[in-house]
């Protein structure tokens, strides 16, 4: 078993000293091929964002993410994701933002963005080029909003799925 060493956290995000006791590893995690975070506010995305930091993995396939921020999630984006599920982000990247981060994951096979995708930045600059996600065969973006129904359609409307087979939009 790797040892475990402690670090200082500013969990405040002032520059103070956070609590000592929070334990991080030792090792890199440079095999990881699935990861799953329940994520959380304020302190805890800061010590979520030290955990991943030595996260090096070309091999992670499969990322699912729960309350989350753009900042911690879009650093995991790698090209070897197969699966990628993100719900209810704390402050959801735009469509644009969302299409130039998924232009490089080529080979996802199923993507799932559920409350991840700002309201009402709707409006993609016109030489947003449609991004094509080859193996794509899933897709999910409910839509529990009309507010959000805009956005989610500009990201849509961008994408080229030539071997959907499974879509779920509601």
């Amino acid at each position: 078993s790797p040892p475990t060493y402690y670090d200082d956290y500013d969990d405040a995000g002032d520059g103070s000293e956070g609590e000592p006791w929070r334990p991080n590893v030792a090792y890199p995690l440079h095999s990881v091929k699935s990861l799953t975070i329940e994520g959380s506010n304020g302190q805890g995305q800061n010590y979520l964002r030290n955990v991943l930091q030595p996260l090096n993995s070309d091999d992670l396939q499969h990322l699912k993410c729960h309350s989350v921020t753009w900042e911690l999630l879009r650093p995991l984006l790698r090209p070897s994701l197969t699966t990628l599920k993100v719900t209810s982000m704390l402050i959801p990247p735009t469509a644009a933002m969302w299409l130039t981060a998924l232009a490089d994951i080529r080979d996802l096979k199923e993507l799932s963005l559920s409350f991840a995708i700002a309201i009402g930045q709707n409006a993609l600059e016109t030489s947003s080029a449609p991004v094509c996600l080859p193996h794509l065969t899933k897709i999910s973006l409910p839509v529990f909003e009309s507010e959000a129904s805009p956005s989610y359609t500009a990201l849509w409307d961008h994408l080229r799925l030539p071997k959907l087979t499974h879509v779920h939009i509601g």
